[in-house]
């Protein structure tokens, strides 16, 4: 039996925890009814705004980067980095035009299709919001985490999601003027999400999404100037860690659901966002280099998973390592161990000595062996040339310090 992919955010129900996140692969009534028939339980359709210094996409640049930062050509690694520039959102116009068609095809394909804003002036994200739940959009999201705002003269995206009193207002504002489920998409680039969090909570939000792209610059060393001519955006596999920390934090610190965000491409990373405490996942990146064929793929991936391990759905694996997260001021809790050579295993190349910065890893009559002053920091496991060759044990003397 399959498991139970069904997922309740914000008083509404999704039928898998895939969304496609606002990019350019849901632009227009043609690219979204690809998405829709994929699987997607859910589409954040691209951002609308007034500011006509970010619609348009004739100067939408793209780079995919490999580990060593050059332009990846045919194939595409595991590890790329995402940078792009597009800045092209929707005239509201444009997008009521294609709404309607759009809402049909996501109710006959069970798809939650979702608004997202990123206005400038404070009147016009109050009367967007307005308009999208007028015209029967059941959910909207809350842009206020753009990486691209350098573009336009209006305080608006990152700029704007930085300032947590502006946030509270502008979250407030929206929250009495539609009743729908409001969801703020979040810039990491805050000095104190905390407090960017505390502010739409309290001004009404329904859910986070956590979090949109990094503004970041890739140079070209061959050609001496950056990829895709200026700055960009940042996204991509490479960023995992740091959205899963702010999603971590939040979960932990806060009872607002989550959209992840900003890192995941296949179904291991969903998996983890959602164990950092994610409800729902976003693709956006992947989903633009790999396609629709990405969820059936994701869907089989996590379903393999969760029967192997013994979860009946997705819902109880949410959240399961951010609970199991050892505070950071408490890292004296964690348990003390030291590695341990699995003689059967290891062939004394040695390599384990070069990583070894406490002396603990030495040579002792033409043996390799470990000393006591192992701190089991597992550096060692990266050089090993065999899996299964070095392995943790714990310390039972509890009185050794870290």
């Amino acid at each position: 039996m399959e498991a139970d992919f069904r997922v309740k955010f914000a008083g509404m129900t999704f039928k898998n925890p895939l969304l496609a996140a606002s990019a350019n692969h849901v632009r227009g009534i043609e690219n979204t009814a690809r998405i829709i028939r994929s699987g997607v339980g859910g589409i954040v359709c691209k951002s609308v705004t007034e500011l006509e210094g970010l619609r348009g996409s004739n100067r939408a640049r793209f780079a995919i980067l490999d580990e060593y930062n050059r332009p990846c050509r045919g194939k595409i690694p595991r590890m790329y980095t995402f940078y792009s520039r597009t800045g092209s959102m929707e005239e509201p116009e444009a997008w009521l035009r294609d709404l309607p068609a759009k809402l049909d095809l996501a109710k006959t394909h069970d798809v939650v299709l979702i608004g997202s804003i990123a206005a400038g002036k404070p009147e016009n994200w109050v009367k967007i919001a307005r308009m999208m739940e007028k015209s029967g959009v059941p959910m909207i999201e809350l842009n206020i985490g753009c990486p691209h705002y350098g573009r336009v003269d209006e305080r608006m995206g990152a700029l704007l999601g930085q300032d947590p009193a502006a946030c509270r207002k502008l979250v407030g504002d929206i929250r009495s003027a539609v009743n729908v489920p409001l969801i703020v998409k979040l810039t990491p680039q805050a000095t104190d999400l905390m407090e960017i969090v505390k502010a739409v909570q309290e001004a009404g939000a329904d859910g986070l999404t956590i979090t949109n792209r990094y503004m970041g610059f890739a140079v070209d060393i061959e050609n001496a100037c950056p990829h895709t001519g200026s700055w960009a955006a940042v996204g991509g596999p490479w960023v995992k860690p740091l959205s899963l920390r702010w999603i971590a934090e939040c979960y932990r610190n806060f009872s607002l659901p989550i959209f992840g965000s900003n890192g995941a491409a296949d179904w291991t990373d969903v998996i983890e966002f959602m164990m950092a405490g994610a409800s729902l996942v976003q693709l956006a990146g992947a989903f633009m280099l790999r396609g629709p064929d990405l969820i059936p793929e994701i869907l089989t991936g996590m379903d393999a998973f969760l029967k192997r391990k013994g979860y009946r759905s997705t819902t109880e694996i949410v959240g399961t390592a951010a609970r199991a997260a050892i505070p950071y001021n408490e890292l004296q809790r964690t348990p003390i161990q030291r590695m341990r050579m699995v003689e059967d295993v290891c062939i004394q190349c040695g390599n384990c000595m070069t990583a070894c910065y406490y002396g603990a890893i030495k040579k002792v009559g033409g043996s390799i062996t470990i000393g006591d002053e192992c701190m089991g920091c597992e550096l060692c496991r990266a050089f090993c040339s065999f899996p299964g060759a070095l392995v943790t044990e714990p310390v039972q003397n509890e009185s050794i310090l870290i």
